[in-house]
């Protein structure tokens, strides 16, 4: 579903259709198709969409060796059997999130997970797709920890938030990602570090897990999860319909977005190289990285930001936007300017390998942001900027201290 208009749209009602036949909303807010940015976005987005691959009228089933069962769905279809999905269409850029449970006691070696989605092809070819996952069993809780993976941690907790908050309320929503947080650590403190109770001085969580903490905290500043009176209605019901149906390749950096640093590029940024364009190196996202004379890119694959410091060299302002000083900087939804110097090409080659490497119809606009230019424009990006503190929400340091005092005090 293709929404496009200047005024409040109703993303939450509308996105129910989508949501039970299997589809994805694409929203755009303020749309004018007279400004060529919002016209190449559009254009770009709804070809790729008719040009991608799409499996129809398809049905789709798990099954599992004997004591497992399937506990609950995730994503946009409609459930018709306890463990039947339909999905009227499968686009190959949507995500489904299953939940598992153990009923009895497992004495095999390994169990099995098999799912099959029976579907008919564009070109009216009815098929069936079989996938099967065979996993050891193991009596060790370390070695369940030690095998765990984050991603797809975070996939089910940014599910199941966004269910919560539509059945609930957003702040139980809230609560419930952070109590899982503490249940996780908590259990891995008590288990696996000898440590039943007492503090600790500093958190514990195995390698495979350490940057779960930083993710729980990027769904809580998201804008689908975030309290704030500021966000509004329609924005926040289209950041819950992508948190729901993104593949976790794009739903990572969604949450944690890749901020560089543009006014000190290596020399081998921004050039081709033997897998095509060199990226920068991803910096924090700490305020602290942010020095007023310098030009920042962030991106989280739906919006590209370029943060100008308000003492920016002249020169910067002349080979990337062809403008003589800061103040002649226009802010805003712009097309970047390619201009005839290295600097120029390397930023736009940059820009062009972000739009290109996440996989999906996405076309993700480019903003520029002022450090003393328009306040809404200057919160947006700064909203990104996850480790740092917000008006609700800790910084990433202030988050593992609380975290941990939560564990040492055994409430889990």
């Amino acid at each position: 579903m293709f929404l496009l208009g200047s005024q409040y749209s109703d993303v939450a009602t509308l996105g129910c259709c989508p949501r039970y036949t299997g589809g994805q909303t694409y929203f755009y807010p303020a749309f004018n198709a007279g400004r060529s940015e919002d016209a190449l976005k559009f254009a770009h987005e709804f070809a790729e969409f008719l040009a991608s691959p799409v499996a129809l009228e398809a049905v789709m089933r798990v099954r599992a060796s004997k004591g497992i069962r399937m506990t609950a769905f995730h994503g946009n279809f409609f459930v018709r059997q306890t463990d039947l999905l339909a999905l009227p269409n499968v686009s190959r850029d949507h995500s489904y999130t299953i939940e598992v449970g153990i009923e009895e006691n497992i004495t095999t070696p390994t169990v099995c997970f098999q799912t099959a989605l029976l579907h008919t092809t564009c070109f009216g070819e009815r098929r069936i797709r079989v996938l099967t996952l065979a996993l050891p069993v193991t009596n060790s809780i370390s070695e369940v920890f030690t095998s765990a993976d984050q991603i797809a941690i975070t996939t089910l907790l940014a599910n199941k938030a966004v269910e919560r908050s539509l059945s609930s309320k957003l702040e139980d929503a809230r609560d419930a990602l952070t109590n899982k947080m503490i249940d996780i650590l908590g259990v891995y403190k008590s288990a696996l570090t000898g440590s039943q109770s007492g503090a600790s001085p500093q958190l514990q969580i195995c390698d495979n897990l350490k940057l779960l903490p930083l993710l729980s905290l990027g769904l809580l500043k998201h804008v689908g999860l975030r309290t704030s009176s500021q966000i509004p209605t329609d924005l926040r019901s289209y950041a819950m319909c992508l948190l729901t149906t993104m593949p976790s390749q794009l739903l990572i950096p969604y949450l944690h977005p890749r901020f560089y640093s543009l006014h000190n590029l290596s020399q081998e940024a921004g050039t081709y190289g033997s897998e095509g364009t060199i990226m920068p190196e991803s910096l924090n996202l700490s305020s602290e990285k942010l020095e007023r004379h310098g030009a920042y890119l962030l991106e989280d694959g739906q919006n590209i930001f370029i943060w100008i410091g308000r003492q920016v060299s002249p020169q910067l302002c002349i080979d990337l936007l062809d403008v003589r000083s800061y103040e002649e900087i226009r802010a805003g939804k712009v097309s970047l300017p390619q201009l005839d110097n290295a600097f120029s090409q390397r930023v736009n080659a940059i820009i062009g390998k972000t739009r290109e490497m996440r996989r999906g119809v996405y076309y993700p606009h480019l903003y520029i942001v002022k450090e003393d230019g328009d306040p809404s424009l200057r919160l947006w990006f700064l909203s990104h900027i996850i480790e740092d503190r917000t008006d609700t929400v800790k910084s990433y340091h202030q988050w593992l201290a609380h975290l941990k005092d939560k564990v040492n005090s055994g409430s889990f």
